[in-house]
C-alpha cells in the first residue's frame, strides 16, 4: 500500500510514525556519538553502537524526557 492510497487519518498516523522513528534515531545517534546511518532497526546497542549499561540507562531517560508518554509505547515496540 502506498501513501497515496491512505485516507487522511491514516496518512497523518503514517507520517507521524516516520517522523517519530527518525527523531528517535537522531536522538540515539546524538546521545551515543554515532552517525544516524548506523542506527537501524537491526542495530544492537552494545555490539553495533558501543553503548554500555549506563549509556542505555541515560538513553532511556533521554527518550522519556523527549517524548513523554509516547516513550512507553516506543519502548514496548522495539
Amino acid at each position: 500500500m502506498s501513501i497515496a492510497g491512505l485516507i487522511s487519518t491514516e496518512q497523518t498516523t503514517g507520517i507521524k510514525a516516520v517522523f517519530a522513528a527518525s527523531d528517535v534515531r537522531a536522538l540515539i545517534a546524538n546521545h551515543l556519538g554515532v552517525s544516524v546511518g548506523r542506527v537501524t532497526d537491526e542495530a544492537h546497542f552494545t555490539n553495533d553502537l558501543g553503548a554500555d549499561w549506563l549509556d542505555r540507562l541515560d538513553l532511556m531517560i533521554a527518550v522519556e524526557a523527549q517524548f513523554g508518554d509516547q516513550s512507553q509505547m516506543m519502548m514496548s515496540i522495539g
